[in-house]
């Protein structure tokens, strides 16, 4: 079952962090599968099953047959060919990511255009928009697959 997890991991492309999360069980279990330690539970699984519907039952419990089910294999084969690089279409003018970003100014900020504004007054007003919205986190995703998450104190 080991090697089968492991041969998932790597056909899907995942970490066993991201595996871990997208299953639905936690990072501990999946480790101690992968280092033979433990065998994995029913709930275990059950919850790949239902995470990757692709996958063969038969395959993921005994071993045999295909990993995918015929009818999802070339479906994922197809997804594996498809040049994926986040940025790479973003300076692209056709793209509808690249389009969207062309939107017209706030109402509020139109109404100031023109207008000599007081420098406390300007200041103010960006205090003030500033407070309004807070981050959430900072999640920055490295090449090697991993990523790191920025929560803010507090």
């Amino acid at each position: 079952m080991k090697d089968r997890l492991q041969k998932l991991l790597a056909r899907e492309d995942l970490t066993p962090v991201r595996f871990a999360e997208k299953v639905g069980v936690q990072r501990s279990s999946v480790s101690h599968i992968l280092s033979g330690r433990n065998n994995p539970s029913l709930d275990f699984i059950q919850k790949i099953l239902v995470a990757f519907p692709q996958i063969s039952t038969d395959w993921l419990i005994r071993g045999r047959g295909e990993m995918y089910n015929s009818a999802q294999a070339s479906v994922n084969n197809e997804r594996k060919r498809i040049p994926g690089d986040l940025f790479s279409s973003l300076n692209d003018e056709d793209t509808p990511v690249y389009l969207s970003s062309k939107v017209k100014a706030d109402p509020d900020e139109r109404k100031t255009v023109g207008k000599e504004v007081g420098k406390e007054q300007h200041e103010e007003a960006i205090v003030q928009r500033a407070s309004d919205r807070r981050i959430e986190k900072i999640v920055v995703f490295y090449s090697d697959k991993t990523f790191t998450e920025y929560l803010p104190e507090g």
